[in-house]
């Protein structure tokens, strides 16, 4: 068994001014899995909810509910505090409303992106894993970027280069996207860096040329 110290957010928009933690502890068996502790949760905190994208344990995204107490715990140690991947976004306790991921992704839909709504929300635990994607709206966000990566590997479309190389919200941005996941997977930054070089390489526009040969210039000094 183990015991583990949770720290709750809470927050309904229907009722609640402001957001509030709830703390309890419990004691579960190692064996258990994450889904098992939400039902004690569920239990224990009338009605408290969680949707099916997953959530923030101490700042790190998990959405894998069939992991192991045991793992999240050599992980995360004894005391966890539980927040939802975008509270600016909070519908209630840990569910959040996705319209703004959906709207943001839908201007790909100009480049060909063909996808149903279903597929744009299994990337949603990455579209709020990074600070910069939480704090700054405007930020086009990490599941974006790897979202593009692959409809731009099916049609080559220039013109999606230079929507994706934007300085101010681009790709450029873009920060190390396994630091904040559980489990730490690659893949998603290793997507993000080829297309980093893609964009280099394949977008002749003034602004991306200049910034390669500043690149470039920074590596030779070095």
């Amino acid at each position: 068994m183990k015991k583990i110290e949770l720290e709750l957010f809470r927050f309904d928009i229907q009722t609640d001014y402001l957001p509030y933690y709830t703390k309890i502890n419990r004691m579960i068996d190692e064996d258990a899995t994450l889904a098992d502790l939400l039902e004690e949760i569920k239990e224990n905190v009338f009605a408290y909810t969680y949707d099916a994208y997953g959530f923030k344990i101490n700042d790190v995204v998990v959405f894998d509910f069939e992991l192991k107490i045991v793992s999240l715990y050599k992980k995360f140690g004894s005391t966890w505090k539980i927040e939802p991947l975008n509270p600016h976004l909070v519908i209630k306790d840990l569910a959040i409303n996705p319209e703004s991921f959906l709207k943001k992704v839908e201007v790909l839909r100009e480049y060909g992106l063909k996808q149903d709504d279903k597929f744009i929300l299994s990337f949603l635990p990455y579209a709020y894993a990074t600070p910069l994607s939480v704090e700054n709206k405007e930020y086009l966000t990490e599941a974006f970027f790897v979202i593009a990566y692959s409809l731009y590997q099916k049609n080559k479309n220039k013109d999606l280069l230079k929507l994706i190389a934007n300085f101010e919200n681009g790709i450029f941005n873009a920060q190390n996207l396994e630091t904040y996941l559980y489990p730490q997977d690659s893949k998603i930054d290793d997507y993000i860096c080829q297309f980093q070089k893609d964009i280099l390489e394949e977008c002749f526009e003034g602004d991306i040329q200049k910034f390669k040969n500043y690149l470039t210039k920074s590596l030779l000094k070095e």
